[in-house]
Order: C-alpha cells, then structure tokens, then sequence
C-alpha cells in the first residue's frame, strides 16, 4: 500500500522509518492508520490537532519545566499521530519487561538484604556503595515484603535491527501512567472513527488491577489508608500525580499533611489524625525523611524511616529504589540475570561500559567519540553527553573530567533507532521516539499496561526526546485483540468495600475554606467595582454637591471593602476622588496590591492548584476561562472602564459557574462544608464592612438615597427590594433586607444561619469540646441580628448611627475569631487528638 495523503513525507536522511518499508511501503501495522489519515486529509488534521490542544489546556493537562520562567504548567503537548506496537513485537516486549521487572526485583532485595552480589564479586561494591541511591539506612527495612517493586517503567526504543531496546529503568516514582491516560481519553474523543476502524488495546482494565493491587499491599486491613505523597505543585508531573490520585479514589497529601507519632504515620485531617497504611510516593528517595536522609528536605515525613522498620506503614516503591536506576549497573545485567534466574535477558539493553573498571575505561577512551557518556548518578542532574557532538579539545577535556572520578561514569553505545511519523506544523514528518512501558508487580507476578507514554523529539533529526527538553508526547497503541479475564488469571487479593470514610486532609479543608473565601471576594469586589463605574458612567461628580458626597463615601467605601490602602482614601492625592477611573483600573490589574482583583485572583489559583485533584473536567473549563481573564487584566495594553466593565460581567459569570459545579461535584465528606463555610464568612465579612463604611455615617437625605441605591445594585438587591417593599429606598427597609431578612439569601442573616450549620456539622466531625467555642459565637452572632430591629439600628444620634456601628463592629470581630478557631481546629491542629485506640509500648509488657 502506498502512502497517498502526502506527496512527500518528510524522511530524516538515512535513517530506517517505522511506517515505511525499505521498498517505500506502508507496514502492514501502519496500513489501517494510513488509511484513516487518507481519509481526513491534512486540513482536517490540523484542525483536530487544535482540538486536541484545546482539550488539553481545558482539562488543566500540564507539565511543569524547571528553570524555564514560562514552564511552571505549561501545556502538554500531545502528537496527533499514536505510536503504534504490532501484536508480535508487544508479546515480545511484555515477555522481556516482566522478566526484567523479575531481575529488578530480586537485584533490590539482595542489595538491601543479603548482598550476595557483592561478596560474590558480581558487582563491584563500588558501583553499589558509592551510587546516592543506595541507602544504608535502608539495609534490612523491608525484609518483609513479597514484592519490592510494585511500579516499574521501562523506557524503549525500536532500532533498525527490528529489535526493541531498553534505554533505561525507571524505579523509584516513576511517571506516565496518569498521562497516558489522558493521552488516550482525549485520542478516543478526538478521532473516534480511528478507534473504531482499529484494534487497539484498552487501559481501563490495567488501572482497575492497580487500585486493588496497591489496597492488597496492607494484609491485615480491609480498608486501608491509601495516600499519594506528592512534592507539590512546582514538581514537574504534578499533574499526573493528582489526576492519578483523583482517578484511583486515593487521597493527595505533601508532606507536611503527615506526622509521625508512635513510630506511626498519621494524617492531619479534620477529624484530627488518622493512621496512614500505605504511601504511593512520588517524592525522591532522598527527600523522603529529613532525620536520615537529606536534612533540609521540606518534602518528605521525619521519622518516616523508623515507621517502615517498625511495619507500621508500606511505601510503594521502598524508599531506596533509585539504586536501580544506577546507569553503571546497565552493563552487568546480563550476568545479574544468568545469576538470579539462569536466563539469558529477552529485552536487549543498550551496551554499557562502567568507568570504574581499568579495561572498561580503556574501551571508552578509545572509542569516546562514539559514545554517549553519562554520569551514573541522577542526583547530579547531569545531561547526556553525546561523543560525536565534541570538538578535539571537548573530547579531551571530558577524558580528563573522567579521570579525575572514574567511578562516577558510564558510557553507552549508540543505537541506530528508526523514526516515526509526527504531526507539525500541518505536515507528517519523521522524528526519533521512546516509549515508556509501565509495570504492575501484583503479587507473584507482572502486569504490563498494554500502552504506554512515547515521546518524539521537539525537532526533526534531533536524538534529545525528554519532555524536559521540549519532547512531544504520543499515545501508544498496542494492536490486537483484548486477552479474555485478564484480571480473573491475575491473583492481587479479594476485592474489598471501599468504604473511604476517613477525615479530609486538613491542608486541603484549608485550601478548600481559602478557595471559597477567595471566590466570594473577588465576586464581591467586581460586583461593587461595576456598580462604581456605572454610577461614574451614569452621572457628573460636579452634577450637584449631593451626588459629589455620595460617589465620595462610596469610593472611599471601596477603599475599605477591599483593603486596597491608600486608595480613595489618600490625602495626599487630591485630585483621586474627583478622577477615580486611574485608581479603579489600578486595583483591577496591579497584582502587587494586596487586595486587588489580579492579586485575589492569584491567591485563588494557589490554592486551587495545591488541591487539584479535586477539580472535575469541567470545573477546569470554567477556571481556564478565569485564568484566560486573569492574563488580559495583567496585560500592559491602555483599557477604559467600559471594557473594564465587560471584563468584571464575564468574571463574575465564570465565578458563579465555578461555585454552581463545586456545589455539584463536592460532597460534604469532600469538603462541601469547608468551601461554603469559607465563602458565608467572607460574604458576612463583606457585607458587614461594606454598610459599616456606607450606612453608618448619616449624610444628607439626597445623598443617602444615592448611596443606599448603588449599595443595593452592588449587591444585585434592587429588583429584590421593589418587589418585596413596593415603595422608595429608605434607611428602615435597606437594613432590614440586608443585614436581617433571613428570606434573603444575600443577607447577613442568612449567610450566619448557614455558617452556624457548618460549624455544627464540623463540630460533630471531630473533637467536640474544642468546638464549644465557635458553635457558641456562631449562635451569638446568630441570636445578635435575630434580637436586633432594623427601626432601631436605623436611629440616629447627629451624623452617627451607634447602635448600627456596635453590632457591625463586634460582629466583624466575632468572626474573625471564629475564622482563627476554625485554622486552630481543623488545619494547624493546635490541639492534637489521635483517632486510634491507646497504644501500648510491647517492650514494656
């Protein structure tokens, strides 16, 4: 078959292509695909690669690039163009990985146990004692286990001799899985018809075996604590690792979520704290327990060592895993495997020379511009660095750098790989990939997810494919018929009734609280700025002196509802209250005031990033669409208040989305109390500033009316209040529909009668007696507004309305000391309670 939706697919000069056959054939794996880009044709490929890259940043899929200014959740990037496996070649490959897994494991255990390998002269010790990813701590910890790699990838490549490499081991946390994942649903979308005209192996079925594998981990609990140990957002597969925990029902926790208190690792939740069983890490070995390892680690748990050694918990993989990732160690596998499993390896691996052996180094120095030369430790964050690519003098210097510290290299052979077809920039055209297989340990044996993470390089003729460096991603299709009861053949544990009742973490009830917070002040504040700008738009400051006083009390009001000082409040800026259209565009684009519409909003996406597990597909929609808003008020560009006034409508229509799909997608064991707890006390908090700054200081009756009107069109009330008062504004009305109507779901009433629910229900989550406190201020400041008679707050005594102003401002206090009760209780955990029966210390019985 040939190709005839290009008339000239762009082939790197000399090298083997995987589509096409010496001959300039199609393979026979490749023609059915051919066929369905036939049928589409470029134009229309292009116009699906958009597709793909709007879903994509839609669903929030992001890979993070270190010291890149703009790579902190960058897009990812998904090639059109699968990457596509024969039925042959897989079994070939799964055969290999699971036997490699086999060899991995049993190298690991006899590093961390017995050691054979080294007294036996197998490996040189130095190659095992002087890599940083053997920890003498670890020796003898995890003697127990059956298993100890439960998650292992491979990444591989196909040379031109038709054979499948394997490039490098990936053991300690390795990524891909959640990736692949999203590759395949937004490939399955995106070209439905190519699914359904090919036979392509499903995922789905590898994820339901790695939830049930992981549970099977605890032996002794039917439901135990299961959480991913993330290092947090800035890590550059922070994505991955909260779309995996989200998609496998795992709770995502950093680590300063646990604590360690009798040799056992707890959560802080708000329930106080409850014992962790089982920690899926993605934390670096290193990294995992500042009292053993790295001292100034932030990631991991002190003492999280000594509840290993103590079985009181199971980390997959073990801390110590990174050993295998020793490059060095490449090139004794085929002795390692005759060793432990008298079998010659199936999976070739790319030829390895280890410096730190007199006949080896020879070798690389004789044939340096050939190779490919590596330092063996990745905890030196060195690149590869490619033989042929030196001068002369670079060649010679790199003798000499090897020289000076022999056992710290390897050098590897370079392999001829064939290239595959991408798709860029409207054009099919061959580039260099690797794909990366990941493997289940369940047990006795491996699963391999039949798919897989590829990745092609970022530029036609370039070797260097990591995503670090640029790398396009590709989904990975394995053609052929689905296996029949896969999981049924595959023993991993009785299946059990997940019942997940357990305490939300309190890192993420704080973000939670902090995110409704955030999304009540920033609609509130575009809310009373497009008031603002309408009444400037509407009417003359200099019109009369009545509508002068009142657009002053009201920006200057502003002033105070957003905290941005000075503001319309400096004396020494004269001319800002008769020209305000500077300073309210200030506050609406100036992220470095405290305050402001960019700066609320930045502390918004903070929060909602640290928790982003939480966040359906379609909640990311409409915070994609908010953060698209952020970046134009952020821009340089000249705007007036009418499209400032635009901006702040789409804002709060995006704003009142994100709350509508929290409210669905949140169930009170996830949070719900914790998010709408947040936003009744920044709405009351809000409300009570914005009539104390208005309403309490009595101006001319003229005036007032002004002020009351713009106050109720701040706050959406003024079709509420003709229809329920049928009459004009007065002072009587307004403060009974705002602060007392428990009818109004605007009023100040209304939002404590919530917030005294919340606070109930909480309460009877966890530690009651240290609730007492902030029930009994819920119910006062309840009983306070119930007790009150809008004809009284309205009285008068010259130009202030005191008994107005006492119960706003001991209001305001009461909950500010209720938001402090709320972060002592449930997320610094002031007082700590331990939810498990008392522990008795064995030693002393």
């Amino acid at each position: 078959m040939n190709l005839t939706y290009t008339q000239n697919y762009n082939l790197y000069s000399g090298e083997k292509d995987e589509m096409l056959l010496e001959n300039g054939m199609v393979s026979s794996h490749w023609q059915n695909l051919n066929h369905e880009i036939d049928k589409l044709g470029l134009f229309e490929l292009e116009n699906r690669h958009n597709e793909i890259k709007r879903l994509i940043k839609e669903n929030g899929v992001t890979y993070s690039v270190y010291k890149d200014p703009n790579g902190l959740n960058r897009p990812w990037q998904l090639d059109p163009l699968p990457y596509l496996i024969p039925q042959d070649r897989w079994q070939t490959i799964e055969k290999g990985l699971i036997q490699r897994a086999h060899l991995l494991d049993l190298i690991a255990k006899d590093i961390y146990g017995e050691q054979k390998i080294i007294k036996n002269r197998i490996v040189p010790l130095e190659l095992i004692y002087g890599h940083s990813g053997f920890l003498r701590s670890c020796v003898q910890m995890n003697s127990n286990i059956n298993q100890f790699l439960t998650i292992y990838a491979a990444d591989m490549a196909l040379g031109s001799d038709g054979r499948v490499w394997v490039l490098n081991d990936r053991t300690q946390a390795p990524s891909g899985l959640g990736y692949s994942l999203e590759n395949r649903s937004v490939m399955s979308r995106v070209f439905p018809e190519w699914f359904q005209n090919s036979q392509v192996r499903k995922l789905t079925s590898f994820f339901k075996i790695y939830r049930k594998t992981i549970s099977a981990l605890c032996l002794n609990k039917e439901d135990p604590r299961i959480v991913v140990l993330t290092p947090g957002q800035r890590n550059e597969t922070y994505f991955e690792q909260a779309f995996l925990a989200n998609y496998l029902g795992i709770t995502l926790v950093q680590g300063e979520d646990l604590t360690i208190q009798n040799d056992k690792v707890w959560i802080r939740s708000i329930r106080g704290l409850e014992q962790v069983d089982i920690i899926l890490r993605r934390v670096d070995d290193n990294f995992c327990d500042p009292l053993e390892l790295r001292a100034d680690s932030r990631l991991g748990v002190p003492g999280l060592l000594q509840a290993v050694r103590k079985k009181n918990v199971i980390i997959a993989n073990p801390i110590g895993s990174s050993i295998l990732e020793n490059v060095g160690l490449q090139g004794f596998l085929p002795s390692l495997s005759k060793y432990f499993l008298n079998e010659e390896l199936i999976s070739p691996h790319v030829a390895t020379w280890w410096c730190g052996q007199e006949k080896e180094q020879t070798y690389v120095f004789d044939n340096l511009n050939n190779l490919i030369v590596k330092k063996i430790d990745k905890a030196h964050f060195s690149h590869s660095i490619i033989g042929w690519e030196l001068s002369n003098q670079q060649l010679y210097d790199l003798k000499e750098e090897i020289k000076q510290n022999p056992k710290s290299f390897a050098a590897q052979e370079h392999i001829q790989f064939t290239t595959t077809p991408s798709f860029s920039n409207c054009q099919i055209e061959s580039r260099f990939s690797v794909f990366r297989c990941s493997i289940l340990g369940t047990g006795s044996t491996y699963q391999v997810m039949p798919g897989g993470l590829a990745r092609s390089a970022a530029e036609r003729g370039s070797f260097i494919i990591s995503n670090q460096a640029g790398g396009i991603s590709k989904d990975t299709w394995v053609l052929g018929m689905e296996p029949k009861n896969t999981s049924e053949q595959i023993h991993i544990g009785t299946d059990r009734d997940h019942n997940n009742d357990f305490g939300l973490p309190s890192r993420m009830a704080e973000n939670l609280f902090w995110i409704g917070r955030y999304t009540e002040r920033i609609t509130s504040t575009a809310r009373l700025m497009r008031t603002l700008i309408a009444s400037i738009n509407e009417r003359s400051l200099k019109s009369s002196k009545d509508e002068k006083v009142a657009s002053q009390f009201l920006l200057k009001s502003f002033t105070h509802f957003t905290s941005t000082y000075p503001g319309f409040l400096d004396e020494n800026n004269k001319t800002i209250l008769q020209k305000p259209d500077k300073e309210l565009i200030k506050i609406a684009r100036d992220l470095s005031i405290p305050g402001s519409l960019p700066y609320s909003l930045q502390s918004l996406f903070r929060s909602v990033n640290e928790i982003r597990s939480y966040w359906s597909s379609d909640i990311w929609r409409v915070l994609e669409s908010l953060e698209q808003g952020k970046d134009l008020l952020n821009k340089t560009e000249k705007i007036t208040l009418a499209q400032l006034q635009n901006h702040l409508d789409q804002k709060i229509i995006n704003l009142t989305a994100f709350v509508g799909l929290v409210e669905e997608g949140l169930t009170k064991e996830q949070g719900w109390d914790l998010f709408d707890l947040g936003r009744r006390i920044e709405k009351s908090l809000g409300l009570l500033t914005l009539i104390r700054s208005t309403l309490v200081n009595k101006a001319s009756e003229s005036a007032e009316y002004l002020i009351m009107e713009t106050v109720l069109d701040g706050l959406e009330l003024q079709n509420h209040y003709r229809h329920k008062y049928r009459s004009h504004l007065n002072i009587d009305n307004i403060l009974h529909l705002i602060l007392l109507d428990s009818t109004n779901p605007r009023s100040l009433t209304f939002q404590l009668k919530k917030l005294d629910k919340r606070l109930k229900y909480l309460a009877s989550q966890g530690d009651k007696n240290q609730n007492v406190r902030t029930t009994r201020l819920a119910f006062e400041l309840t009983s306070s507004f119930k007790l009150s008679m809008a004809e009284n707050l309205a009285q008068s005594k010259g130009f202030l309305r005191e008994d107005l102003d006492y119960i706003l401002s001991t209001s305001t206090s009461k909950l500010y000391e209720i938001n402090d009760l709320i972060n002592q209780n449930y997320f610094s955990h002031s007082h700590i309670k331990l939810l498990d029966k008392p522990i008795i210390d064995e030693s002393s019985i």
